[in-house]
Formats: C-alpha cells, structure tokens, sequence
C-alpha cells in the first residue's frame, strides 16, 4: 500500500462521514495537497517506508514553513493516513506518533476605538457607491451582534426577535452553524436600532427575507473582512458587552451562552 492509496482511503472515509461539514473537508484536502507538495514522492511511497527518520525530517523543514496552526493539522492528518495503514495491516506502528506539536501563540489584536470605529462606518455609508450604505449597515451588523460573517449573511427578519431582546442564529440552511448549533445572542441597545431602522426600511419585505440585502452587498464588504481581521467584530461585541456584563450577571450569562468570550475583549471599551 503506497501513502497515496491510503491517504484516498481516508479522504473517502470523511467524505462519507455526515457530522463533517464541507468546508472541513476542503481543509484536509489542503492540508494533504500540502503534505505532497513539502514531502518528495510521497504519494508514491510505499507505507512501510515511512519511517520515524523520514517524518521527522519533513517535520523539521515544514515547520519553518507553515503556520503553527496548518503545521500541527497537517501532523494530525498524517497520524490519520498512517493508522489506515496499521489497520490494514500493512504497518503495526505510527511512525508520526512521535512528532511534536508546536505552540500556538495568541496573536495580539489591534482593535479600534469606539470613536474610530463609528468613524469608520461613517466612512462607509458615505462612500461612492449605491451599496455604500448597506456594506456599512452590514460591518455594523457583525460589530452588533458579535456573528461570523457565515452567520450574519444568514440572519433573516424572523430571527430578529424584539420583544425577546435577542437574535436567533441559524447560520447555513443546510450546515447551520460552525459547531452545528443553534444559539441566541443578546440584543443590545446598538442592534437594537440598527435592525428596527433596516425592518422599518424594508417594511414590505416577508419574514423569511434576509437583513444582508443583496449578493452584491455581500461580495464587497466579506471579501475585505475575511482578509483583514476575521474575528475582530467577534471581539467588538464582546468589548462593547463587557461594560454591561460588569455591572448584571445576567448579561455574562447570556454571553457565554451565545458562544462569545468577554474576558478577550474586556479592555475594548
């Protein structure tokens, strides 16, 4: 059995696998396509020949290369391709157990103030452009309710709930959310407004109606904000949460029930 057939082996086995979303999945297929790339004729190298040296030498010269994060997926994968092997009894022992995983190291974030944040969307709304105001609505949407942008893009009329003061989040109709839930995140004062004054633009709109207008929209504001900072309007809720969750329980409650970290964003005021 060469590395490549079993590495098919297990990319089949995940595509098989219901509980695995397909993004997941196009990221094991790149981190394989990754693996090839940094390790000569790996695909064609029989399993057996895989020995401890020969990880361990890739290893060293991959983790200058790739991020912490990639590198320590990208030894998990090889773990998982090699143990097709032992199940097949062709090997009787991982080669890559030994390798060493590499610390990740939290990334000092560099957030901007309130000031400058609303300066910015007041940047944004004033822009050239017919979809200006709404890409500007939209990055406040994701500073408001602390949403991924997978998520937000989602959010329709029905899932705002006012009287309830909070917002429902399915996420993909078919995936639903990164960790296949459904949550509620609170419904601060700031979104509070901002979603009554887009329902009361779009009175006429169904329920079912989504609050990211148009694909349009969607295409200029998500491409920037995955390449910039993904998780900053994550962090931005949190911060501008932070000040109420100090002062009631109540709200450090509902936070970490809606999945966001207030002790990340607390010095974000």
């Amino acid at each position: 059995m060469t590395f490549g057939e079993a590495a098919a082996i297990h990319l089949r086995n995940l595509s098989h696998n219901p509980r695995i979303k397909s993004s997941t999945r196009d990221y094991w297929h790149r981190r394989l396509s990754a693996l090839v790339k940094n390790w000569r004729d790996l695909n064609k190298t029989e399993v057996r020949k895989s020995t401890q040296i020969a990880c361990k030498e890739w290893a060293s010269t991959y983790v200058n290369k790739a991020s912490p994060t990639n590198y320590n997926n990208t030894i998990a994968l090889l773990r998982h391709v090699l143990a097709i092997a032992i199940e097949a009894g062709v090997i009787y022992g991982n080669p890559a157990a030994s390798l060493k995983r590499t610390a990740i190291r939290a990334k000092e974030i560099a957030l901007p103030s309130t000031d400058k944040f609303n300066a910015l969307l007041a940047e944004m709304h004033n822009g050239h452009s017919r979809y200006s105001p709404h890409c500007a609505d939209f990055a406040a949407g994701l500073a408001f309710t602390g949403c991924r942008v997978g998520e937000a893009r989602e959010i329709a009329c029905r899932d705002v709930d006012f009287e309830a003061g909070e917002i429902v989040v399915r996420g993909d109709a078919e995936t639903r959310t990164k960790n296949w839930e459904l949550r509620r995140v609170p419904l601060i004062p700031d979104a509070r407004q901002l979603f009554e004054r887009m329902r009361s633009d779009h009175a006429n709109e169904p329920l079912n109606a989504r609050y990211s207008a148009s694909a349009s929209v969607r295409r200029r504001l998500i491409g920037p904000v995955k390449r910039s900072a993904p998780n900053v309007s994550r962090i931005m809720i949190c911060g501008i949460c932070s000040q109420r969750a100090a002062s009631n329980p109540v709200w450090t409650y509902r936070l970490s029930r809606a999945g966001l970290d207030t002790k990340t964003a607390v010095p974000w005021q």
